[in-house]
């Protein structure tokens, strides 16, 4: 039913958790597909995990893309989405987290999802872990579920595209989920009111979301940050300022307690 696509390069730079990640996406989903680069491919080779098999885990080595393309991580993420297989596709990044336990709730969306013939995805709340696992930043939402559909792919939005060839950083990233023409998918949420999510609504809704360990270790955050800012600034032509680069500022950032189950309890 399930297909979690994802992408992992630059894997011994320490940034995240990889082998958890790839231990809880596949506890959830019936395939799990990564697109990597070469340099990476062996790494994810030699790592085997109890459960995975030749169905239930596909790694799509990506030889034509390289980190100095403007899109490299949109284009890594649209292999692994072409390569999945299930009605059903999950967007998930190496920082992020799913909850085994709900796995009927997530059916149960996709099943409403499926009967939406105007819609093709599903916005799905994430939680921004900060400081630690009990405590949060903020609250977002992302694409993470939509139809396995040959018209859908990741890339760049069409109105965010530059008269240049840059990226209007501002308008997209270079993994939105649009169709073959660029336009945004159709798309819904899972709570409504659709752009205000609140702790208290994703308790007492029984609604599905996932977790975002991206802000946990502030020196892993400061060293993803210092990856992604000439990369960024390629990408718009310009300096991209909303970039953290010293640890005073993360000290700074409020937190909360958010109240509610980890995805391994």
């Amino acid at each position: 039913m399930f297909s979690i696509y994802t992408s992992l390069y630059n894997l011994d730079n320490g940034f995240i958790d990889w082998k958890e990640a790839l231990n809880n996406f596949c506890a959830f989903a019936d395939e799990v597909v990564i697109a990597t680069l070469p340099k990476d491919e062996q790494i994810l080779i030699d790592y085997t995990h109890p459960g995975w098999t030749s169905n239930h885990f596909k790694l799509v080595v990506c030889k034509d893309i390289s980190l100095d393309d403007l899109a490299f991580d949109g284009k890594l993420k649209n292999a692994a989405l072409k390569a999945c297989t299930h009605p059903f596709c999950i967007l998930l990044d190496g920082d992020e987290r799913i909850d085994v336990k709900d796995r009927k709730k997530w059916e149960i969306w996709a099943e409403r999802l499926n009967k939406m013939d105007d819609i093709d995805a599903l916005f799905i709340p994430v939680v921004d872990l900060f400081h630690s696992e009990r405590e949060y930043k903020s609250l977002g939402k992302k694409w993470y579920m939509h139809k396995n559909l040959p018209n859908l792919h990741r890339g760049v939005v069409n109105f965010a595209r530059k008269s240049n060839g840059k990226i209007d950083h501002t308008q997209s990233d270079t993994c939105e989920l649009i169709y073959n023409n660029g336009n945004l998918v159709r798309s819904s949420s899972t709570l409504y009111p659709h752009n205000y999510v609140t702790i208290d609504l994703l308790k007492y809704a029984d609604s599905i979301y996932v977790w975002h360990m991206g802000w946990l270790d502030k020196e892993k955050r400061l060293k993803s940050n210092s990856f992604w800012q000439p990369v960024w600034n390629n990408r718009a032509g310009e300096e991209v300022k909303n970039i953290i680069h010293s640890k005073e500022k993360l000290d700074k950032i409020e937190y909360f307690p958010h109240g509610l189950k980890l995805w391994y309890e």
